[in-house]
């Protein structure tokens, strides 16, 4: 089962509910060999969906004849009809009705719901909404006050003319190491979440930084669903989250738990105030900003890590091998991205970067640093 996401220009979809439904373009081939996805993943990354036609998605199905043959199936949509949550509930379904199982409501018409500024519950709209708006700036204007002190004439993510390819890296632990690493973190007090950013962000800052004191970066994932009012149901396509973009200093004696419990404390902070609200409400801004000026990269690490997949290994006769899922980057995004979640009890990740940024052996040395960190700091004391 593998899993590939693009994103695209922003647009507006229309409901037209008497116009019936495109159906989603299938394209079989016959598998060649297990790494044949990769090539064909990485070439859908690179490739631009158009918006103006329907649907935004499209299957590919790599079909290997014979009994208990492995065989891929990849999606490719855009970003604005699918999220996490709503993505492993599809996966989940079609799975289902392959296998023969009762999804009674497969082929019923769900309704269009309204976008997530919409759905803001009580706190976020009136007065209340205004106050929470405006302390948000008050803090953001600090945060890159201190940001640009902070980083005088350090390194600061190359700004490229011309478009990069994505390319892209695979990477697990093992399920005793995963079963570690998650104990560990329940000890520290700290979400799996800041476990699995700051790896990623102290690999990235040794590596490209090296090991400069420097503020960095990384860009989290909130999910909205459960918070919205009424709450979204997994069922329901969209994309119901939120981008948090926080800053992190970073120096060569920075101890793993200790910048994991920093980020940690910056994320709960930010869930308290329900910045993850006026973050996704502000985030069309930051991007418009970001594109119009082109003078700043919007993050240096993104971790996108919806936790345990909620699939079963099998459904009837079918199997799941495993689970892949990427979201394309441009030469504005940040410089190394990642879709990490567990698997069956194994954590991995599925990583991401641009040409323009790196060679395939940085690339390499970045993923195989983010592993070694974990894999060095599961012992408990």
């Amino acid at each position: 089962m593998r899993v590939s996401s693009h994103k695209a220009k922003s647009f507006t979809l229309k409901q037209t509910p008497n116009h019936p439904p495109s159906p989603i373009p299938l394209q079989i081939k016959t598998r060649q060999d297990e790494t044949e996805w990769q090539s064909i993943a990485t070439e859908a990354l690179n490739t631009f969906i158009e918006v103006e036609t329907a649907p935004l998605m499209r299957c590919i199905y790599l079909y290997q004849a014979g009994k208990n043959e492995a065989s891929d199936l990849l999606f490719i949509y855009h970003h604005a009809i699918m999220d996490a949550a709503s993505a492993v509930q599809f996966y989940h379904r079609l799975l289902s009705l392959c296998a023969g199982e009762d999804v009674s409501d497969v082929g019923e018409r769900h309704p269009f719901l309204a976008a997530a500024d919409k759905l803001l519950p009580s706190k976020m709209r009136g007065m209340g909404k205004n106050g929470r708006f405006l302390r948000y700036m008050a803090d953001q204007m600090g945060d890159e006050i201190r940001y640009r002190r902070q980083l005088g004439d350090g390194r600061v993510a190359p700004l490229h003319t011309t478009p990069s390819h994505n390319m892209m890296l695979l990477r697990r632990l093992n399920k005793a190491d995963t079963k570690a690493i998650v104990r560990r973190s329940r000890r520290e007090r700290v979400s799996m979440n800041s476990v699995v950013s700051t790896a990623m962000l102290l690999a990235v800052h040794k590596h490209l930084y090296h090991n400069q004191p420097i503020p960095l970066r990384p860009l989290a994932f909130a999910n909205l669903r459960p918070y919205l009012d009424p709450p979204v149901n997994s069922s329901y396509f969209g994309s119901y989250i939120a981008m948090l973009r926080h800053t992190v200093f970073c120096d060569e004696d920075a101890d793993f738990w200790e910048t994991t419990k920093h980020f940690q404390t910056i994320l709960s902070r930010s869930s308290k105030r329900s910045e993850k609200f006026i973050a996704m409400l502000m985030s069309a801004y930051l991007i418009k900003a970001v594109i119009r000026f082109q003078s700043f990269r919007v993050g240096t690490t993104a971790v996108s890590y919806p936790g345990p997949l909620d699939l079963q290994p099998a459904y009837g006769d079918i199997r799941i091998t495993d689970v892949h899922g990427f979201i394309s980057n441009n030469r504005l995004g940040p410089e190394f991205t990642a879709f990490v979640k567990i698997l069956f009890g194994e954590l991995s990740w599925d990583f991401l970067y641009l040409e323009a940024d790196m060679d395939q052996a940085m690339a390499e040395t970045i993923a195989d640093e983010v592993v070694h960190i974990l894999q060095t700091n599961i012992a408990t004391n």
